[in-house]
C-alpha cells in the first residue's frame, strides 16, 4: 500500500516499471504473499473459534477467543478494502470447503462488524504483554463503517463510526513526545498510545527498517525499497513550517559506515540538498530508518504499530465534521497538534479555528498524512474518500 499511495518511489529497479507503476506482474509474489498470509491468519482464527470452548465462564478462554475474532476481522478488513469482495471462510477449511467464490462486499463488511461485536463482548478491557482490548475492536469497527460511508457525507455509517469510536475516547493517551513512538523501543512498544500492535523480536523481526535504510547506512544489509516524493515532504513543511514531526518522519542525511565504523562522509537527499537526480531526489523515511549503526542485524524488538491514539483523535475529528461540522471537532485534532508542538517548543502546527465544513473535510484528509505518514494508512485513508 506504500506504493499504492502514491506518495513513496520504489529502488528496487524491477519494481519501478511494475508495482511501482501499479502494473504488477504475475511473475512477482507480493500479492501472493498478502493473500496467502491474510488467510493463513483467517485459517488460524478459524481454527481457534471452532475449538475454544463458548459456553464457558472462564475469563482467559474468552478472551482468547475474542481476539481471534478481531483478527479475523482485521485480516478480512485488509482484504475488502484492496479487492472489494473475497471468499468468506468462517469454519476450519476442508477440501470441499477450501475453494469459494467471491463474497459481496457487504457480505464481508456484515462479517467484520459481527466479528468486531464479539470481539468486544469477550476481550479483556485492559491487557498486559501487548495483547488487543476490546477497545481495539470498537476502533476496527469504526474504520470499516468510515471506509463504507466512502464520500457520501450524508451516510448514515458515519453516525455507527462515531458510536464506536467515542467507546475508545480517553481510553488512551498520547506520549508526550511524538519522537518517542520511534525512538527506541522501550518508548515505542506497547506505549500509552498504543491500541494494536504486532508484537516482533529479534527472533521473529519485522523487517521493514531494512525496507527503508540503505545498505551502507549501518554495519548490516539495508534494501532502501522505499522513499518519499518531494512532493509528500513539500506539503508538510508548506502546512506547518517547524513543525517537529517532519525531523522525525523524514530524515535527509546519514553519516556512511563501513568496515566496523562511521566514515566521517555524509550522504544528503532532499531537502538537505537540491533535487538534480534520482538518488538525491527522494527523501528517507526517517521513522523506521535504523539509527544504530553498529547493528549487524536490521533484527531488533521494534513492533509494528496498526492502531495508535492519535488515528482514533482524527478519525473522531473527521467523523465528528461529518455530523455536525467543525465546532465540535476541533478539540480531537487540536489534542495531536498540542503534542507536536510540545515535542519541539514550537509555535507549529497551530491550533485550527475558523474553518468551514468543507475546509474542515479537506484539512483533515491531509493531517491524516502529516502524523501518521508510512504507518500503513496512507492509501486506505485517501481511497475511501476517492
Amino acid at each position: 500500500t506504500l506504493y499504492m499511495s502514491a506518495m513513496f518511489m520504489g529502488k528496487k529497479s524491477s519494481d519501478i516499471p511494475s508495482i511501482v507503476s501499479l502494473k504488477p506482474l504475475p511473475s512477482q509474489n507480493y500479492t501472493t504473499n498478502f493473500w496467502q498470509l491474510s488467510y493463513r491468519t483467517i485459517g488460524r482464527a478459524n481454527d481457534m473459534i471452532a475449538n475454544v470452548p463458548t459456553d464457558t465462564d472462564n475469563a482467559e478462554l474468552n478472551n482468547i477467543l475474542g481476539i481471534a475474532y478481531f483478527l479475523r476481522a482485521h485480516a478480512y478488513l485488509h482484504l475488502v478494502r484492496l479487492y472489494g469482495g473475497v471468499p468468506l471462510h468462517t469454519e476450519p477449511a476442508t477440501e470441499a470447503t477450501l475453494h469459494k467464490e467471491r463474497a459481496a462486499v457487504m457480505d464481508v463488511y456484515d462479517l467484520i462488524i459481527a466479528d468486531g461485536k464479539k470481539a468486544e463482548s469477550l476481550m479483556f478491557e485492559t491487557q498486559t504483554g501487548g495483547h488487543p482490548t476490546k477497545y481495539a475492536a470498537n476502533m476496527l469497527m469504526a474504520k470499516a463503517y468510515m471506509t463504507m460511508a466512502g464520500n457520501d457525507n450524508s451516510s448514515p455509517y458515519w453516525g455507527m463510526a462515531y458510536d464506536e469510536a467515542i467507546k475508545v475516547y480517553g481510553k488512551y493517551s498520547l506520549v508526550s513526545n511524538y519522537g518517542d513512538l520511534w525512538a527506541s523501543e522501550s518508548t515505542a512498544n506497547n506505549n500509552s498510545a498504543s491500541i494494536f500492535e504486532i508484537q516482533f523480536n529479534v527472533e521473529n523481526p519485522s523487517k521493514i527498517g531494512r525496507a527503508v535504510t540503505p545498505n551502507n547506512a549501518y554495519d548490516g544489509t539495508g534494501w532502501e525499497r522505499f522513499r518519499a516524493y518531494p512532493e509528500v515532504v513539500d506539503a508538510h513543511m508548506a502546512r506547518y513550517p517547524g513543525d517537529p514531526r517532519i525531523d522525525f518522519t523524514f530524515t535527509s542525511q546519514y553519516e556512511k559506515y563501513k568496515n566496523g565504523a562511521p566514515t566521517g562522509n555524509f550522504v544528503k537527499v532532499y531537502p538537505a540538498t537540491n533535487r538534480t537526480k534520482t538518488n538525491n531526489g527522494f527523501t528517507y523515511i526517517g521513522k523506521y530508518f535504523i539509527k544504530d549503526q553498529t547493528a549487524s542485524s536490521d533484527a531488533t524488538n521494534f513492533n509494528y504499530v496498526q492502531f495508535r491514539y492519535a488515528d482514533l483523535l482524527l478519525m473522531l475529528a473527521e467523523i465528528e465534521n461529518e455530523l455536525n461540522g467543525p465546532a465540535g471537532a476541533y478539540k480531537y485534532v487540536n489534542e495531536v497538534l498540542a503534542r507536536a508542538r510540545n515535542t519541539g517548543g514550537t509555535t507549529q502546527p497551530s491550533d485550527w479555528s475558523g474553518l468551514g465544513q468543507e475546509e474542515f473535510r479537506a484539512a483533515i484528509m491531509k493531517e491524516y498524512h502529516f502524523e501518521l505518514l508510512a504507518e500503513g494508512q496512507d492509501w486506505y485513508t485517501g481511497h475511501r474518500r476517492g
